[in-house]
């Protein structure tokens, strides 16, 4: 079975060869590590690694992490569910937030960031398979939600998160994605960030403009409940 370090080394190899294969600029793809329900020590051992870059999916857990670790080079991605009671520790331990989907919590966030005046970056989480199951925006309310995040002083809007409904072959995985980029180029080619791809899609996801894969089990192995 293979360590962390590994799985890091060839997730961070595969990525390189995808941006080649797929015309991408070199270094265009961060790899985002999913560490909700990881121990503090799988962490560190992809820290030591040389990954930097960690999302969490539930409140109350990230933040035992966020404070066990000291070092300034971490970034924390928020990717879970947001409710509106948590979004001054959301707000307060976060330095992305990649699932806003109401403007109620748009608000919220940036009245605590402008009590720390220290703007954070987010980005709007899009429903693109229209899935019941699924949260975010649906890709007819997008623009509107776009519109309402950037008037907030203290949000950096960087781009789009979304996930789509899961499928086995490449082509269809790549297709599955075109909704969400034509909107994209639609209403806001300028994004600079795009949080699309998961361990079993994010060659897919990296051949259609993902800047950010999101990958879990793929780097941890499977999750211990």
């Amino acid at each position: 079975m293979k360590s962390i370090p590994d799985r890091l080394k060839a997730l961070k190899k595969n990525i390189q060869e995808y941006e080649q294969c797929f015309n991408r600029p070199k270094n265009s793809v961060k790899l985002l590590a999913v560490s909700k329900k990881q121990s503090v020590d799988s962490i560190k051992l992809a820290y030591e690694s040389g990954q930097h870059a960690f999302g969490e999916n539930y409140l109350q857990e990230a933040i035992g992490k966020i404070h066990h670790f000291t070092e300034k080079d971490i970034s924390w991605h928020f990717i879970g569910k947001i409710q509106s009671n948590k979004t001054i520790a959301i707000a307060e331990n976060f330095d992305w937030v990649h699932t806003i989907e109401r403007e109620k919590i748009a608000f919220r966030l940036n009245e605590h960031r402008a009590k720390m005046k220290k703007v954070l970056n987010v980005l709007i989480q899009v429903n693109i398979s229209g899935e019941e199951s699924k949260s975010g925006v649906s890709l007819e309310a997008f623009p509107q939600m776009v519109a309402c995040v950037k008037a907030f002083r203290w949000l950096r809007l960087r781009g789009v998160m979304g996930m789509p409904a899961q499928y086995d072959s490449f082509k269809l995985q790549c297709k599955s994605f075109v909704p969400l980029m034509d909107a994209i180029n639609l209403h806001q080619p300028k994004f600079d960030s795009l949080s699309i791809g998961t361990s079993q899609d994010y060659k897919a996801a990296i051949a259609v403009g993902s800047t950010m894969v999101r990958i879990g089990e793929g780097l941890f192995g499977p999750r211990k409940n």
